[in-house]
This record gives structure tokens, sequence and C-alpha cells, in this order.
């Protein structure tokens, strides 16, 4: 079953982290893997060049409220 992703219908839906075992590390490569599966909806027409830019500054939000939780 697929879930509806506000943000594009095959963009991926950010991960809730577990804060009591977050690091910086861990949202790095949560992040990475979320762009890599953004590029590959993008580069094989499944997401619109809007959709994919909303998306980035909602993971680049979604990013920056885990790295505060960590103090970075």
């Amino acid at each position: 079953m697929t879930i509806q992703s506000p943000y594009g219908y095959f963009l991926p839906i950010f991960p809730s982290l577990d804060y009591a075992a977050i690091d910086a590390d861990r949202v790095e490569r949560t992040a990475e893997r979320l762009m890599d599966r953004a590029d590959k909806a993008l580069m094989e027409g499944r997401a619109s060049q809007v959709q994919y830019d909303k998306w980035v500054r909602a993971l680049n939000e979604w990013a920056d409220a885990h790295y505060a939780k960590v103090g970075r």
C-alpha cells in the first residue's frame, strides 16, 4: 500500500526519529536516503519540479528541527 505524500504522490514521507536514540549522523543518513528517493522520483517523472522543490524545502525544515534537538 502506498501512502499519499502531501508533497507529491511518489515523494517519500518524513519519518519520525526516536529522540532518545537520535544523533546528527542518523539525521544526515536519513535525509540523504530521502533525497535519493526524491531525486529518483523526479528523474523518472513521477514527481513534478514544483512538488520536488516544495518537498526539498520541507525536508530542510525537518532536518533543521532534528539537528536542533541534537545541538548541531
